[in-house]
């Protein structure tokens, strides 16, 4: 029988620790590398190359030992399985690189369609259902800011293909109620809104606007934790709240 030594053993657990901290660091860069545009794409792929390079050697060293092979089996399984995920991810990513950067030059330029200037080089607003194609802008977002509010179906590939501007405010909270407690403890209930305005880039014309709310906060509690005073807060407005709210409008009859 072969005694499994404590230098075996420590390379095994360090084999398969890498791994499952590979795997979970493979899912966060995943992310990053689906919405991020250069340099950063290169940086996300820079820092898997450098995990995954030590955590296959580390496998690869404890599989040699037969006692610690099943570990070393695991942890090889493992950091493969989210190298796939990852490949994956960042194929999809690399391929939208040339989309998201044509969404990132067009927002830039037709922020000031939001002040009422005219875009030359846009599509004329035609009244209905579309297709139309809109990007959406917040000068204090950083852009693309279309790909966290709108769905892709709206999107435009060209600059000549947008309609419409949706122009984003930014969120704010309105406090709606103040609960006074006889310890002198006061909390306040707020509610989250949004202020929207659609706009035909070519005209600089406003076609619709909204105050978007967020969902309402919780009562005030019939008691309170002394020295607790967090004020009570309701959700923020959805990218789903919003991409109603386009639908809504651009449907026929509105």
């Amino acid at each position: 029988m072969t005694v499994l030594n404590e230098k075996q053993r420590k390379a095994a657990n360090r084999a398969l620790i890498f791994s499952i901290l590979f795997a979970l660091i493979s899912i966060l860069l995943s992310g990053g590398i689906t919405m991020s545009l250069p340099p950063s794409t290169y940086i996300f792929l820079g820092v898997f190359i450098l995990l995954f390079i030590p955590t296959v050697v580390l496998g690869l060293i404890a599989l040699k030992a037969p006692p610690t092979r099943k570990k070393a089996i695991a942890s090889l399984i493992i950091t493969i399985l989210f190298s796939m995920i990852f490949f994956f991810s960042a194929a999809s990513g690399l391929r939208g690189i040339p989309a998201r950067q044509s969404l990132v030059n067009i927002e830039n330029t037709v922020l000031s369609a939001c002040a009422g200037q005219a875009i030359q080089g846009t599509a004329s607003y035609q009244l209905g259902p579309g297709p139309h194609r809109i990007v959406a802008v917040n000068e204090s977002e950083y852009s693309p800011v279309s790909t966290s509010y709108i769905n892709n179906d709206y999107w435009p590939a060209i600059l000549s293909e947008l309609d419409l501007v949706l122009c984003l405010g930014d969120e704010y909270s309105e406090k709606i109620e103040s609960c006074d407690y006889s310890d002198g403890t006061v909390k306040s209930r707020y509610q989250f809104k949004r202020d929207l305005l659609l706009v035909a880039p070519l005209t600089g014309e406003t076609i619709s606007s909204v105050t978007l709310a967020g969902s309402m906060p919780k009562e005030c509690p019939s008691g309170i934790n002394q020295g607790n005073s967090d004020d009570i807060k309701g959700s923020k407005p959805t990218f789903f709240d919003i991409n109603s709210w386009l639908e809504d409008t651009l449907s026929p009859g509105n």
